[in-house]
Order: structure tokens, then C-alpha cells, then sequence
């Protein structure tokens, strides 16, 4: 459930709400967690692929630990599912791939411009508290939105100019700057 917020200050035209989510360059943090998680489902998979090679040596492994019956089961389980994880790990290698491509080009091609904001709007989900959603256009056509604070949310106006980061060759990837 979705409601716009009146404002006193509306654009003449009024088009539909942006429906291109602007890009939030990844952090490092980000990176190096989509990398790790993409490691540990490659270990599942070679953990589950050698049990299947030498059962008795992982029911070995599972009984030195000292607790035989529930490693047994986890090993079991391994087995059967360990394809699973390579799926898991070439999903988590490509998206972290991805992220740090276009955080690089980003990066390395970012242009600023002036935008214009030309929606703000609050999407109350249910058991959680508001998000708050500015969007803008920018280039001309081009449009985006992004989510804000709720402090910046309440003192930004629709019509207002803002500032804008986006590589010009792909305006997919843009940003807003909402730094003063």
C-alpha cells in the first residue's frame, strides 16, 4: 500500500511514479560477503561431492567428532543436496561480479548533473517502519528512484533541484547525492 505525499510545489505534467531504482555503488563489506558466502557453498558442494566418493571415510570423520548420530545425518543430507551448493556459490560469484563491475564503472565514469525531484512518496510495509522513496529525473528523460532518510525525506520539496551521479554511456546507474 502505497501513498503519495501532497505537496504545495507540483510539476505540471504528471507522470507516473519512476519505476528504475538507482544504483547504490557496493561497499567493500559487500563485496567481500558475497565473495565469502560464494566460498562456503563451494566448500558444501566439495564437502558433499568427496562424501559421495568415500562414504565411509566421512562417516569416519563424522564419528571421531564424538557425536556420530548427528553428523551421520548431516553428511547423509550433504550427499543428496550438494549440487545445490554449487548452483548457490555460481549464483553469489556472478552477483558479487556483477556489483563490482558496476561499481567500478560507476566509479571510474560518474558524471554529476542537476535532477529534478519528481515524486516523494512512503511505502509503510507491514511489521516494519516507513521507507521513505524520492524520485527524480535527470539527462532529460531519464528517470530513477532511490530510498532516503526520513530527515532528508521531509525537507526535500517535488520540483526541487538536486544534485545527480550517473555514467552517461548507461544512466541505469545513477545516484542521488543528497549531501549539502
Amino acid at each position: 500500500m502505497s501513498t503519495e505525499i501532497p505537496t504545495s510545489n507540483v510539476l505540471p505534467d504528471t507522470q507516473p511514479r519512476p519505476t528504475q531504482k538507482a544504483f547504490e555503488p557496493a561497499s567493500q563489506k559487500q563485496l567481500w560477503s558475497g565473495m565469502g558466502t560464494g566460498l562456503v557453498c563451494l566448500a558444501g558442494f566439495a564437502i558433499g561431492g568427496l562424501s559421495w566418493l568415500d562414504p565411509q571415510m566421512a562417516l569416519a570423520t563424522a564419528a571421531s567428532a564424538g557425536q556420530q548420530g548427528e553428523y551421520e545425518l548431516f553428511f547423509l543430507l550433504l550427499m543428496f543436496i550438494f549440487p545445490l551448493f554449487l548452483i548457490i556459490a555460481g549464483y553469489f560469484f556472478w552477483q558479487t561480479w556483477r556489483w563490482w563491475g558496476d561499481t567500478r564503472a560507476f566509479e571510474r565514469s560518474k558524471q554529476k548533473t542537476t535532477g529534478l525531484i519528481t515524486h516523494l512518496w512512503l511505502d509503510p510495509p507491514k511489521g516494519q517502519g516507513k521507507k521513505y522513496y524520492a524520485g527524480y529525473r535527470f539527462g532529460g528523460e531519464h528517470t530513477a528512484y532511490q530510498q532516503v532518510h526520513s530527515r532528508v525525506f521531509n525537507r526535500l520539496t517535488v520540483g526541487e533541484s538536486v544534485k545527480v551521479e550517473y555514467v552517461p554511456g548507461n544512466p541505469r546507474l545513477s545516484y542521488l547525492n543528497l549531501k549539502k
